[in-house]
């Protein structure tokens, strides 16, 4: 990741440079050129000047000796070369000019004009590799009438000669700077994105530093030291946010796994109590056949096998809720005051415990009907369980949309209710509150987690709720579809 950060800033860096630094070559270039084209301006004033006071003789003060800085050539209107500078003689064949003739100009109406731009003219490439040789120049031109000002310029005169100054702007100066230029930005650029990625590089080592320090600890976190917790940098960046989200999920792992040993440590114990009875009521009967009341011992057997089977087959549900494998029930239409009544007439009440349900018109929704029969089911074996004498089912139902119900199922019970303090962990895997840890009254002690686990499954709840002593009372709330059939 680091070397990936350097790259990245690296070329992003070569980008910006390299674009800056041609832009800045151009920019260079684009002002020398001005620069040079209006020093040629004021040039050609200058020397438009000397030859317009120098009357008919204007030439002769153009010589290449009065100007050795300028590169320049004096054109008459046959084109001819009166004077130039000796970097433009490579390229003056037969005493022709490289620039066009001058125009002819009457001084009548002028004795110079203004300076413009001239012409684009390439020169040739001589075999004497010439520093001009192939290149691009232009020129600004001013052209002066060689007349004698004091003279008679009336009618029957001789019209007096034009002549064409040109005082050319070469790249030279434009290219020695470009050039400067480049002898910086070429060791200069390399340098710098160099420096831009070696800082790159450094700042994601530093930055990346506690995360390879989360790494290592995380690393040394094994299934026997779920306690321990990786350091929060002080930073308080997403690097720490990083931290302390897997301190959050290291303490998830830590109760998940002691939940898994508990539940572990208690299905081994509620499986002993069963196992215990089954064994010794079988050693018995081995060791004293011929005292042994069969009947009595099959009956217990059979008992204690049971209590396995249902603690068994609660195990394995749970176990396919929380993987999410539970097998899928298809949704029907229940009515639920049958289904209640059914359950209530099938759970085995201890004697003078009396269940009485709702009697009242049916409430038709469409739900899975198994799993409303094991909510119920427990709910209602937990209650006959733990009542003195009544269990009470009540049942609502209250439109809640114009396609959905709203049932409320209440079971409560007389006996010796629940500690505000226990509400929500009665409802724990293998909870057993002080009053019910008597085994023989039966139960798994999954039963209402089994059931809150369902209903959760009917998008509803259970909770414990609020009654008048003695007693306890479970309120199972859920909104339902509407059955499609009356």
């Amino acid at each position: 990741m680091r070397a990936r950060s350097a790259l990245a800033a690296a070329a992003a860096a070569a980008v910006v440079l390299v674009g800056g630094g041609s832009w800045t070559r151009h920019l260079v270039r684009d002002q020398q050129l001005d620069a040079a084209y209006r020093s040629a301006t004021r040039q050609a004033n200058a020397m438009g000047l000397a030859a317009m006071s120098a009357g008919p003789n204007g030439a002769e003060e153009l010589r290449p000796a009065f100007y050795p800085d300028v590169t320049f050539e004096v054109v008459d209107e046959a084109g001819t070369v009166l004077s130039a500078s000796p970097d433009l003689s490579p390229y003056e064949t037969g005493g022709r000019a490289v620039m066009p003739a001058a125009e002819p100009l009457s001084p009548a109406d002028t004795v110079m004009d203004l300076p413009r731009r001239g012409p684009d003219v390439r020169l040739p490439d001589p075999a004497g590799r010439h520093r001009l040789d192939g290149r691009t120049v232009t020129g600004v031109r001013i052209q002066v009438v060689l007349a004698d000002l004091d003279g008679d310029a009336g009618p029957g005169r001789v019209r007096s000669p034009t002549i064409a100054v040109y005082v050319f702007v070469t790249p030279l100066s434009a290219e020695r700077a470009v050039a400067t230029v480049d002898r910086v930005l070429l060791p200069a650029v390399p340098l710098a994105v160099a420096m831009v990625a070696l800082t790159a590089w450094l700042a994601t080592r530093r930055a990346l530093r506690p995360v390879e320090a989360i790494r290592i600890r995380t690393a040394e976190v094994t299934a026997t030291r779920l306690a321990d917790r990786v350091t929060v940098p002080d930073t308080g960046d997403e690097i720490a946010a990083l931290a302390v989200t897997i301190n959050a999920m290291l303490a998830r792992l830590e109760r998940a796994d002691a939940a898994q040993r508990r539940m572990v440590a208690d299905a081994a114990h509620e499986l002993r109590s069963p196992l215990a009875i089954l064994r010794a009521g079988l050693e018995v009967a081995q060791a004293y056949p011929d005292r042994t009341d069969w009947p009595a011992a099959a009956a217990t057997a059979v008992a204690q096998a049971q209590r396995l089977t249902a603690l068994a087959d609660d195990l394995l549900l749970l176990a396919r809720l929380d993987a999410g494998t539970a097998r899928p029930e298809p949704a029907t239409d229940v009515d639920v005051v049958a289904v209640l009544a059914r359950v209530a007439d099938e759970i085995v009440t201890p004697a003078g415990v009396v269940v009485s349900c709702p009697d009242s018109a049916p409430v038709r929704v469409r739900l899975t009907r198994l799993r409303l029969e094991r909510i119920l089911r427990n709910l209602l074996d937990n209650a006959v369980r733990h009542a003195a004498h009544r269990v009470e089912v009540r049942l609502e139902a209250a439109a809640a949309g114009p396609a959905r119900v709203r049932l409320r199922i209440e079971v409560r019970d007389d006996g010796p209710g629940i500690p505000y303090a226990d509400r929500d962990r009665i409802f724990d895997r293998f909870t057993r509150l002080d009053a019910a840890r008597d085994r023989h009254a039966g139960g798994t002690g999954l039963g209402l987690s089994l059931a809150r686990e369902l209903a959760a499954r009917l998008d509803g709840t259970i909770e414990v709720v609020d009654e008048p002593p003695p007693g306890a009372a479970f309120v199972l709330t859920a909104t339902v579809p509407r059955a499609t059939t009356d």
